[in-house]
């Protein structure tokens, strides 16, 4: 289960970069010909190629996690070679309570690691919680609106880089939480129930 919301969340965290570098690379575009131009100095120039190569950087080594993700899964359940899966949709891991184990009194320490996981899972989902209520908003704002603004020439393409990171950083983050949710339900599985 690990590994298939593992393989999931680098599906998606994939999938934001991508998007991402299809910002990035229009812009790339633009700040080759405005620097032509002289309208922004090589600094600018040389602060925006190190975001790009560094988003690039980011998006190859996510490709290779999923390609080792999805080997290590077809490696556990000795499947098909392909393996697609039906929706690559993150969503938050339900905790099955399972009626087959036996009970057993945990170890003080047993019991201190189920509240840790528990306690942690309870900051996860607080911090999901404000994703799916606030800052998936905001970061769809912030892109919405200075795009407009760029487009209306009312801001430059760095600040609109800018924003635009500070967008895409929200939804990476985003996906992190939601995968750091369902590793840690996972755990907590695995030991109280």
């Amino acid at each position: 289960k690990s590994t298939w919301y593992t393989w999931l969340y680098q599906i998606n965290k994939e999938r934001v970069l991508q998007e991402y570098l299809g910002f990035l690379d229009d812009l790339n575009r633009v700040a080759a010909l405005r620097y032509a131009e002289g309208d922004i100095e090589l600094l600018e120039k040389s602060w925006f190629l190190a975001n790009l190569a560094e988003v690039k950087t980011s998006y190859a080594v996510t490709d290779n996690d999923a390609a080792i993700s999805l080997n290590k899964l077809k490696q556990l359940i000795q499947g098909p070679s392909k393996i697609v899966p039906a929706d690559s949709g993150l969503i938050l891991y339900q905790i099955s309570k399972s009626q087959d184990r036996n009970p057993v009194m945990p170890s003080p320490g047993s019991r201190l690691q189920m509240e840790n996981l528990q306690l942690q899972l309870d900051g996860y989902f607080m911090q999901v919680g404000y994703f799916e209520s606030a800052g998936l908003d905001h970061a769809q704002l912030i892109m919405k609106i200075n795009r407009a603004k760029y487009e209306a020439e009312e801001i430059d393409y760095l600040e609109y880089t800018k924003s635009l990171a500070e967008a895409f950083q929200i939804r990476m983050a985003y996906f992190e939480t939601l995968n750091n949710y369902n590793q840690t339900a996972l755990q907590l599985e695995h030991y109280a129930y």
